[in-house]
Order: C-alpha cells, then sequence, then structure tokens
C-alpha cells in the first residue's frame, strides 16, 4: 500500500517466467517460485547486490517427489460453491474484504 496523493492505494504484481517442460504443455508462463530459503533475500531482508536477487527469477523445474501434480478430468463438473449457512450480518467476514 502507498499513497500518491489520492490516498491510500493496494498494488498487486504477478512475476512470470518461461514454463518448465510439464508447464509448457498447457502455457507460455509460470508464476515465479521461490524456495523457502529465498524469501529472505527476494525481500529484502537481506542486503545482497541487485544482481543476486535477479538471479531468483529463473523457471523453476518440478521435482515429481516434491509435488502433488494430476490432471483434473476436463468433463468433470467443478463442485458448486458452498452458500453460507445464514445471512447474518451482524457477524463480520473470517477474511476481511479487499473493497
Amino acid at each position: 500500500m502507498f499513497d500518491v496523493g489520492r490516498g491510500a492505494e493496494y498494488e498487486f504484481v504477478q512475476v512470470t517466467t518461461p514454463p518448465n517442460d510439464l508447464l509448457a504443455k498447457i502455457t507460455d508462463r509460470m508464476l515465479l517460485l521461490l524456495k523457502e530459503e529465498d524469501l529472505d533475500l527476494w525481500l529484502g531482508a537481506l542486503r545482497a547486490p541487485l544482481e543476486d536477487v535477479k538471479e531468483l527469477i529463473r523457471t523453476y523445474e518440478f521435482n515429481p517427489d516434491e509435488w502433488d501434480v494430476s490432471v483434473e478430468d476436463p468433463n468433470k463438473k467443478s463442485p458448486r460453491p458452498r452458500k453460507p449457512r445464514s445471512e447474518d450480518k451482524s457477524r463480520p467476514d473470517p477474511q476481511g474484504d479487499l473493497f
């Protein structure tokens, strides 16, 4: 969140990379995935040269032993979202509204 003179504004950035072999079958890019040990460097908690941070922007190759990857049946209908149990507006949403 930052203020550019018109009040607080919220921003969102999605960083993508070229796809790995698995995702290249369905798209031309993938989200940047970071390992837990790289988070401090990415978020600026560690003082490091910019080049070290840029090296984190790379295609992440999946190791099948680390991930549970499956293909959904395209003919199967997605489950319908559940309706709220009550329309009681006196209780706040467990997750705040972004807008």
